[in-house]
């Protein structure tokens, strides 16, 4: 074919060597991007975790500012079992958190029945920090993703009963009597360097 020029067309296509490469490639972005993506959205529950303390704090402050000065109540749980039974809901918590199949890990209307409530733009959610999904295998049984509640309230601040010949309301703490019970704001001594909420384990949450 004398002076022409012969065009060799090729077709581009995979390989199967191409193949193993491209998968082996996204599998290692798959292992380098999983533990980034994971803690990027640990980050940023526990940003949420952190906002919803101070929102609770900056509510228990405002129920107080308007209670001249008393702190929400912070009852036991026979305490808080009972003003629940009388439907007086007095405490700053209604619902007692725990790995059962009992109705007050997921019951709402307790939240909504809180002291601090209406402190919080009627927001459920501020109660549960968003990095707990931890429910029991019997409470996953049940279809339950998570309990309501999250935090716990310093077992120091507060009245533990609405009886006022509880201890609490002499100031005495009733568990460790050497120690004060703060029942009124001003009667803390340094309130910046004092905790009043905290993000706590199930077993442990009702016994601030």
């Amino acid at each position: 074919m004398s002076g022409k020029v012969q065009r060799r067309y090729v077709r581009a296509c995979f390989t199967r060597i191409d193949l193993a490469a491209v998968v082996g490639m996204v599998c290692l972005l798959g292992v380098v991007g999983s533990p980034l993506a994971a803690r990027a959205t640990l980050r940023t529950s526990s940003v949420s975790c952190v906002e919803n303390l101070r929102r609770m704090t900056m509510a228990w402050s405002l129920y107080a500012s308007d209670s001249n000065e008393k702190v929400a109540n912070n009852f036991g749980l026979p305490e808080t079992m009972a003003t629940v039974s009388a439907k007086s809901y007095l405490n700053w918590n209604h619902n007692i958190v725990d790995w059962t199949s009992a109705s007050a890990n997921t019951n709402k209307a307790l939240v909504m029945a809180s002291k601090l409530f209406p402190y919080l733009e009627n927001d459920t959610t501020v109660f549960k920090c968003p990095a707990d999904t931890f429910p029991s295998a019997q409470q996953r049984s049940l279809g339950w993703s998570a309990r309501v509640r999250s935090y716990s309230m310093n077992g120091f601040m507060g009245p533990y009963s609405a009886n006022k010949a509880d201890s609490t309301y002499q100031g005495q703490n009733s568990l460790y009597p050497n120690y004060r019970q703060f029942l009124v704001t001003s009667s803390i001594p340094r309130p910046q360097e004092t905790m009043v909420f905290i993000d706590e384990h199930p077993d442990s949450i009702n016994d601030g």
